[in-house]
């Protein structure tokens, strides 16, 4: 039997998957997805995303809600699609994706005909957002995770060093906002939207660092993403993120902006915070 590979390009390089059947595929973590031994969970959610648009053949996607039972580690990943709804205009399905006898991501996703999403217009427009070409560029972002090395980070609100991230930015509010900048945004749709959900994964998380003292550890349990227009190739993208670390855990939000102050996505996430004991 001859198997199928599918293939997306995005920024942060390729996604992967080898088609077993219709509803079941093979995945691989690179090392280089990894980070300080953990997987990055904006890549296999990624590749949950990927294995439901195959099987939705053709139809956009709107919603994801992605949990993270397990850490997932460098190696073999293997992801099975269950059908939830098979409707005229919109479809659901659930994406298993296991790397040995553990479930790592257990991912829910809608998807839906590209005619019932309008186009972005004023009621989507957040208050007017700064060129990206204007912010000082991030270099130390991809330094530390290499896998972020083509977003080109710029900040809007966000440190410019590794040192003033660690120090000044901690215990400094609660909110946090930075430009990606594709490096290699291509032609290809379907990698906009993975595009977002692995900076959404990438970065949220740093509005909650931001509201804690140095040492706290944010651990991520879940990931949800919506979009309501058609999807397009990466570009340019604002994050502007916040976050409530009233107790011990973290609930975060943030939209994903377009050059002309749209609101393209908006995302959720919530993590479990780890502070150091007095």
């Amino acid at each position: 039997m001859t198997l199928t590979t599918l293939t997306v390009e995005t920024p942060l390089g390729e996604l992967r998957l080898k088609k077993d059947t219709e509803a079941e595929f093979t995945g691989h973590l690179p090392e280089s997805f990894c980070f300080q031994g953990r997987g990055f969970g904006g890549y296999t959610a990624a590749l949950a995303a990927f294995a439901g648009m195959h099987w939705a053949s053709g139809r956009q996607l709107t919603g994801l809600h992605a949990l993270f039972p397990n850490v997932a580690v460098a190696g073999d990943l293997t992801l099975k699609v269950v059908p939830l709804v098979q409707g005229r205009s919109a479809a659901s399905c659930q994406v298993r994706v296991e790397q040995g006898d553990k479930l790592v991501v257990l991912a829910s996703f809608w998807f839906v005909e590209e005619k019932l999403l309008g186009a972005p217009g004023p009621r989507a427009r957040t208050h007017p957002v700064p060129a990206p070409e204007s912010c000082e560029e991030i270099p130390w972002v991809a330094e530390v995770a290499l896998f972020l090395k083509g977003l080109h980070a710029r900040s809007a609100d966000y440190p410019l060093s590794l040192d003033a991230f660690e120090t000044d930015y901690r215990d400094g509010g609660n909110s946090m906002s930075l430009w990606a900048v594709p490096e290699n945004a291509g032609t290809d749709a379907t990698a906009g939207r993975l595009t977002d959900i692995m900076f959404l994964d990438a970065h949220m998380v740093d509005a909650g660092l931001r509201a804690e003292a140095p040492h706290t550890t944010i651990v991520s349990l879940d990931l949800s993403a919506t979009w309501a227009h058609p999807s397009a190739p990466p570009d340019a993208t604002l994050m502007e993120a916040r976050a409530d670390t009233s107790g011990e855990l973290s609930v975060l939000s943030a939209d994903l902006v377009s050059r002309d102050g749209n609101i393209r996505a908006t995302g959720a996430s919530q993590c479990r915070l780890y502070r150091p004991q007095p």
